[in-house]
């Protein structure tokens, strides 16, 4: 069904094509200036704008000597103005005034189904957002609403639909929160892996050196427009995932056409972003590259640190939390080179490096595989209110 034209779609029986205009009234809303107002003031609220549903505003006693627009417990509020344009709710249960930004569709009573006109506006919203008209604040007009085919079942039809659909949505809500906290949880887990390898019993034990001992930067910054730099991949902090050491969209500097100057690092090396530590945005690299101004490319003793072990370490939370509470010292979050240098972490030996290397590396990519699966089953149960209500106006429900 494409609203706004004859789809010329077959309907069940007993369904007929209409325009929404013929079985419901669109009342456009009124400017409303919040000098009118006293919040302290008793009387009629109002609505504005999708930011406001569900807070009712109070308005001053002379607001309510003169004919306001009102919607009704009864109406659906459409968003016609602004960013929020084509978002549906349902009216306050009492009446309010409407801004000029909504409008109320109002369903005669003997002929529709408040909530079956409330899902069938929910499957307009793309139509909405597409034909919103205005250079610079997208609008709709009560035409775009008023002409809407509206495929029109018998009333007692309305009410079951609207009823199963209640409880379809309200199981597909359930399923949506509980993968959602599946999906959180699992992302908590590689800062658990790495908590237990960094803060455990095992490292308690170890002993702790500061980043000065055995971290330099010797990295020059380099003119990255060179012909023999040009072609080098460019890593910034946009490259890295936060929290997971990974590298993604790395480009040349000639592609990303960078004319600053950046560092020159050679592997290995660690790179990490210095601004906004809360971030936690470092990758171990094993290629020769150039990085952001933003980046310390940090060099270790090989002797003494695994490169990938200092990598988790910075990635920690216990890293995390001392370079957030030394950079907010500054007017943009940034951790120095004294801080950073000043830095104490636990080191095992090389060989036991390595097994805390393997292990974070392992349950990290059990935790990311965790992670996309969730996403997966999320997205596939955030797309079922979509398919339900398409079935509904269809006539399979």
């Amino acid at each position: 069904m494409v609203p706004g034209t004859h789809s010329g779609r077959p309907l069940p029986a007993g369904w007929r094509w209409v325009r929404l205009g013929e079985v419901a009234a669109v009342i456009s809303g009124q400017h409303i200036l919040e000098s009118d107002y006293n919040q302290n003031a008793r009387g009629i609220g109002y609505l504005t704008g999708p930011a406001d549903f569900g807070v009712t505003k109070p308005a001053i006693t002379k607001w309510t000597e003169k004919p306001r627009v009102l919607c009704e417990p009864i109406d659906v509020l459409v968003t016609v103005k602004g960013a929020g344009v084509g978002k549906i709710d349902l009216s306050p249960d009492v009446p309010v005034a409407i801004g000029r930004q909504l409008m109320a569709v109002r369903g005669h009573h003997d002929s529709i189904d408040r909530m079956f006109l409330f899902s069938f506006l929910i499957t307009c919203l793309d139509y909405f957002q597409k034909n919103a008209m205005g250079a610079t604040v997208p609008g709709l007009s009560r035409d775009d609403l008023e002409m809407l085919n509206f495929p029109l079942p018998p009333l007692s039809e309305q009410r079951r639909i609207a009823a199963v659909l209640r409880e379809q949505m309200a199981a597909v809500e359930k399923a949506r929160a509980a993968a959602q906290d599946r999906l959180e949880a699992a992302a908590r887990l590689p800062d658990a892996f790495m908590e237990q390898c960094f803060e455990g019993a095992d490292a308690a034990a170890w002993p702790r050196i500061s980043m000065a001992e055995v971290c330099k930067i010797v990295a020059a910054q380099v003119d990255p427009k060179l012909p023999e730099l040009r072609d080098l991949p460019h890593v910034n902090g946009e490259n890295i995932e936060s929290g997971t050491g990974r590298m993604f969209g790395i480009k040349s500097a000639a592609e990303d056409r960078m004319t600053s100057g950046k560092y020159l690092f050679e592997p290995p090396v660690v790179l990490y972003s210095k601004l906004r530590p809360y971030l936690r945005k470092a990758v171990a690299a094993d290629f020769r590259g150039l990085c952001s101004a933003d980046m310390y490319p940090l060099e270790f003793d090989d002797n003494r640190v695994e490169p990938h072990f200092a990598l988790w370490v910075l990635l920690s939370r216990s890293f995390t939390e001392y370079a957030i509470s030394e950079s907010q010292r500054a007017r943009m979050p940034k951790l120095n080179r004294d801080q950073l240098f000043g830095w104490k972490f636990p080191v095992p030996l090389l060989a036991v490096q390595r097994r805390v290397i393997a292990y974070i590396n392992q349950q990290m990519q059990t935790a990311q595989l965790a992670i996309a699966s969730l996403r997966e089953e999320l997205q596939t149960i955030e797309a079922l209110p979509a398919a339900l209500l398409h079935r509904a106006f269809n006539g399979e429900m």
